[in-house]
């Protein structure tokens, strides 16, 4: 009996899109608008992520924590040789698109078109078809599941392909990956100026080393280092594939990927091989250098072939300001050396089908669930935030025992962990990994006794609550709101964050409450007297005390484990702070409840707990009107200022589907949900999803946090049990 092995079964609920096609009219902006290319990013949390399109080019490089880098490198690239017996052979580099600036002029590029991309994150395939005799899938993973603080960091990325032969004749196939060195490029070249000016291209001491460890095989890219300590931007790549009696491994570990190509094409397009060249020269100033493998083997008639080949990066320092520096979170778990590309790779090699079936087993339930395709594809895709949005996630520490986490507002708004922002987006953080939510917020505790700045250059009040928690270009988490534009209700926003983590959280975390206590009275007293509460959000500021008045009253239940956190005089004193909020909240002015179907604040009242019933019917009331006049028609209609429909704002409009779905409109929550899922994953947007839409076609700061609202709905459908 002869063992054959599984094909993968793409999710039917996955994104796809026919390999290297375009839009006609897509979404665009005026600002920061990299166009339709964008495919699902490889790499842990924080540990930097590459993006790969649909179309087979490597264009995205956030290596740089906060940074952003759009370019496409042709040398980083898969290639396959194929040969059927008794055919001519067929080769080509596997994007669709040639470089633009005349490289690489002797390699054949990938027909648009010969196949389909699938991506449900953190998993995509390349599924080639029509070009190639064999039946060809290529599935591409980083190890990111729900609930995994260790995995989730590695950055490495995973490319399993599998190879099946339909045909009656044997076919010999060659897969080879190139990749140029790019190690030290990731780095801020000036950091006296205030733009950032990223060292690309600056190879300069930049050398690649084969290796043969085993049955393991691959490259290592590595860079002549100046300084006796690590530097940010400084450390390894590897890639990696296996040797077996059934497989032939062929290198050349140093070409140049800026001349035609030839010294490694002429040879692969030959017979799917590559001269076997060592060497290990550094390279000179303005040199670039590149590296390629393959691996050969013969597929019988009816057969199928598995083989992995390994992406791995190990740059652990992180730098901020000058001399700002941070080990990021994966250097818990490898050496703090620089050096662990390659111990990366053999990880990878040993538990990379384990972590699969890790990601398999956390999609399948969600998979399987009785809800539109559209939506379990979107709720997976716009995860890729977590590890694209300039993810900053560092080592541990005694305060912080999973280390600290933030991502951007958008691209256009780097501000980290935004308060406005993450009030929906910061759903899919508390569902999946609640204890990096849970950091995030306890750092703000910790930055509101903070004062910054006097006189007229005060940046931020001791007592406020800031905006975010600062910019890659200071010292996140320390200089917080780095955000001049002020927002009265940052108090309140916090506060209610801290009561829904815990509730929606399993309302069992009491030390979390005490973490934040003493911030959210310090914060209620500042915000009570501050000269801007005018200008406030009353409904927030009513659900802000409510959830004080909540967790205070939990924590007369709960004295704190450790003493430290006790207040003075625990319990009176905790006692009097819940009558004066008490006390604040019969003073306010009587708030219509129909004003609240206004806003999507009011998902809050409704997850907390806060609406009686005749709020809540009224509250009904005003969203089945709203939801009847609500339209996303958006490329179908004039742009018109008092139109409802000029604009969709991400966050606010899934915000409202979710409140629609917990008053129970399943109906008309799901018809908003998948309208905005067809403006994004039908009109380029796809991985860089916009903070807004608007009705000519444009839409304004990509990469926005807002995406992740869709779990704000996934939150509510497991709440009620839909």
């Amino acid at each position: 009996m002869k063992f054959e092995i599984p094909r993968p079964q793409i999710p039917p609920c996955a994104w796809q899109r026919p390999i290297g096609l375009g839009w006609d009219r897509p979404y665009t902006a005026r600002k920061n608008d990299d166009g339709v290319w964008h495919g699902m990013p490889l790499g842990g949390l924080g540990a930097g992520c590459i993006g790969r399109s649909h179309n087979g080019n490597f264009n995205l490089w956030h290596l740089d924590g906060g940074e952003h880098i759009f370019h496409s490198l042709p040398a980083c690239q898969f290639s396959i040789y194929e040969e059927v017996e008794g055919e001519k052979p067929k080769v080509y580099a596997l994007s669709t698109q040639s470089p633009s600036d005349g490289n690489l002029s002797r390699w054949a590029w990938y027909p648009e078109g010969g196949g389909t991309y699938h991506a449900l994150y953190p998993r995509s395939w390349f599924k080639y078809e029509g070009i190639f005799r064999s039946e060809i899938i290529c599935e591409q993973f980083s190890p990111i599941w729900a609930g995994c603080y260790q995995e989730s960091s590695y950055p490495v990325a995973i490319f399993d392909w599998t190879i099946h032969n339909p045909s009656d004749r044997p076919i010999a196939l060659s897969i080879m990956l190139t990749w140029q060195n790019v190690v030290g490029w990731f780095a801020n070249a000036n950091k006296t100026q205030e733009d950032y000016q990223p060292k690309w291209r600056d190879s300069t001491g930049n050398f690649n080393q084969w290796i043969q460890d085993h049955h393991r095989i691959g490259c290592l890219f590595n860079r002549v280092r100046l300084y006796d300590e690590l530097q940010e931007g400084e450390g390894q790549m590897a890639i990696a594939s296996i040797i077996n009696p059934a497989v032939e491994a062929f290198y050349t570990a140093r070409w140049n990927p800026e001349g035609d190509g030839g010294d490694v094409w002429d040879y692969f397009a030959m017979d799917g091989s590559l001269p076997d060249l060592q060497n290990e020269t550094p390279a000179s100033p303005g040199e670039q250098i590149a590296a390629a493998m393959a691996s050969r083997f013969t597929i019988r008639p009816g057969r199928t072939r598995k083989i992995p080949f390994i992406l791995a990066w190990d740059f652990p320092v992180t730098e901020f300001a000058e001399g700002v520096t941070y080990f990021r979170r994966h250097s818990d778990f490898f050496a703090r050396t620089g050096n662990n590309a390659w111990t990366m790779v053999r990880t990878a090699l040993k538990h990379g089908d384990v972590w699969k079936e890790k990601i398999e087993a956390w999609q399948k339930p969600i998979c399987d669930r009785d809800i539109p395709n559209g939506f379990k594809m979107a709720l997976f895709n716009e995860l890729y935030l977590l590890a694209d949005g300039g993810t900053l996630w560092t080592a541990a520490t005694e305060m912080d025992p999973v280390g600290q986490f933030a991502i951007w507002e958008s691209l256009d708004s780097r501000f980290y962990e935004s308060l406005p922002q993450r009030l929906y987006g910061s759903f899919a953080t508390l569902r999946l990994f609640p204890r990096l939510e849970k950091a995030v917020l306890e750092a703000f505790a910790r930055a509101i006794p903070i004062e910054d700045g006097e006189g007229e250059k005060i940046r931020k009040i001791a007592g406020e609550t800031p905006r975010d928690l600062g910019i890659s270009k200071e010292h996140p988490w320390i200089k917080t709101n780095a955000n001049p534009q002020t927002n009265p209700d940052c108090a309140s926003l916090f506060i209610l964050q801290v009561y829904r983590d815990y509730m929606l959280a399993g309302a069992t975390d009491t030390e979390f409450l005490w973490e934040c206590w003493s911030a959210i009275a310090f914060t209620l007293a500042y915000e009570n007297k501050c000269k801007e509460a005018e200008n406030r959000n009353e409904k927030l500021w009513e659900v802000g005390l409510k959830s004080a008045i909540a967790i205070g009253e939990i924590l007369l239940e709960n004295p704190p484990l450790n003493p430290d956190l006790q207040t003075p005089h625990y319990p009176d004193d905790l006692k009097n702070l819940l009558d004066t909020y008490r006390a604040w909240l019969e003073k306010m002015p009587v708030i219509e409840s129909d004003r609240s179907g206004m806003m999507p604040e009011y998902l809050y009242y409704q997850l907390l707990g806060f609406l009686d019933e005749s709020d809540r019917n009224n509250l009904q009331t005003s969203l089945k009107t709203l939801a009847e006049n609500y339209s996303l028609q958006f490329r179908e209609v004039d742009n018109n200022d008092d139109s409802p429909s000029s604009e969709i704002h991400t966050s606010r409009t899934l915000a409202f589907s979710a409140a629609l779905l917990l008053a129970g409109m399943k109906e008309e929550s799901m018809a908003i949900a998948e309208k905005w899922i067809e403006q994004i994953y039908e009109n380029g947007l796809q991985f860089r999803t916009p903070k807004v839409l608007l009705a000519e076609g444009t839409f304004q700061e990509s990469h926005a946090v807002g995406g992740l609202t869709i779990w704000a709905i996934y939150e509510v459908l497991s709440k009620m049990k839909i």
